[in-house]
């Protein structure tokens, strides 16, 4: 019974130990715009095409200035374009209003684990891709 018992521990344990990465970096970070952390939004990192770069698109929601996507749903390493629309909560308005026009930025991502903190210029503008 006691043998049957080490080798399920060590079965479960060599299972949990070798579970493979789907590759993705997580990504975390904070955005601000005008010196003031963006209240609500989002962030999407996508592969530059353009460099070579290819897999899924990972989206995370900016919440009081901060992102953070899910380990499993993190960015692809290296060459990216990255996309922040930011707003705010306003007394006057039963939606969101849009803090500026979309930001869109290129950058690279390492492999790992990542932090990329995000100041937003007051003339954002959307460049072409």
């Amino acid at each position: 019974m006691q043998v049957f018992i080490v080798v399920a521990v060590l079965a479960l344990a060599t299972s949990v130990g070798c579970q493979k990465s789907n590759g993705l970096t997580p990504v975390t970070g904070r955005v601000t715009f005008k010196g003031s952390p963006v209240p609500m939004g989002n962030v999407s990192i996508e592969p530059d095409a353009s460099q070579g770069n290819k897999g899924p698109q990972c989206r995370s929601s900016i919440i009081n200035g901060v992102f953070t996507s899910r380990p499993e749903f993190g960015a692809v390493s290296g060459a990216v374009i990255v996309d922040v629309e930011g707003a705010e909560q306003r007394a006057e308005s039963e939606y969101p209003v849009p803090l500026f026009p979309r930001y869109t930025f290129k950058t690279e991502i390492p492999k790992g684990k990542a932090t990329l903190d995000i100041a937003v210029p007051e003339d954002a503008k959307k460049p072409k891709r």
